[in-house]
């Protein structure tokens, strides 16, 4: 999906940034989250509550699929938000807009900083550096 809407924009058809997202990936703040989908619901958490996020009409679908997600916390004291799986188990159906909505909102890795090494290459910049080995 991410390819076709790269090629998309390559090609004029679409205007914008393409960033890929992977539910499954280490969180951005691996400490606090097991995954980037339980870091990018608990953001849309903390949009909603704060008023950071608003809707022009009432989506009551929207609604009831954000208010069944539960959330708990892992062994090593990280949020963990409920799996489809585990909904499927409750005879709750896949949460698809509330998955959307937490997905035009999840936060952003830092873009990498990048150093040419030729014309057509780069190489990234691990921020903060490493310390220096005496």
């Amino acid at each position: 999906m991410v390819d076709r809407l790269r090629e998309l924009v390559q090609e004029g058809a679409l205007a914008g940034e393409i960033v890929a997202f992977s539910a499954g990936e280490r969180a951005l703040d691996s400490v606090q989250f097991n995954s980037r989908r339980d870091e990018a619901f608990w953001e849309l958490r903390a949009r909603y509550r704060e008023e950071r996020i608003a809707h022009a009409h009432a989506f009551s679908a929207l609604t009831g699929q954000l208010s069944q997600l539960r959330y708990r916390f892992t062994s090593r004291g990280q949020i963990q938000i409920e799996s489809k799986e585990e909904l499927r188990r409750r005879s709750l159906s896949s949460p698809d807009q509330a998955d959307a909505v937490a997905l035009a909102f999840a936060p952003l890795a830092a873009p990498a900083v990048c150093l040419p090494l030729a014309l057509t290459s780069c190489r990234p910049i691990v921020w903060p550096l490493p310390p220096l080995r005496g």
